[in-house]
């Protein structure tokens, strides 16, 4: 719950270590706190563009749940992302400019 908030600078501490699992669950916590998790959104812009797939796909879902879409940073970055080589985040930023357009 909001207390594990405790936990906050672990966890943006977390997004840069080595291992792609960590990152991956240090995404993942950040989309389940959503708007709680909101000093960590420049951390999850970085994380966008993360080598493993699955750390952007759920830093853009920990945007989402923020109500960070359609940012002026975030938007960009999905337009440029929305022909990525990966299906699932390919398929999950278009439906997402399609919602913010």
């Amino acid at each position: 719950g909001l207390p594990a908030l405790d936990a906050l600078p672990a966890i943006r501490n977390a997004l840069s270590d080595r291992d792609d699992w960590v990152r991956h669950n240090a995404t993942r916590a950040l989309t389940i706190w959503s708007k709680a998790a909101e000093t960590a959104r420049d951390d999850l812009l970085t994380a966008l563009k993360d080598q493993e797939p699955f750390v952007g796909f759920n830093a853009l879902t920990a945007l989402e749940h923020m109500d960070r879409v359609d940012d002026a940073q975030v938007l960009p970055l999905l337009k440029a992302m929305q022909h990525h080589e990966h299906t699932r985040l390919r398929y999950q930023i278009n439906e997402m400019l399609q919602r913010v357009a």
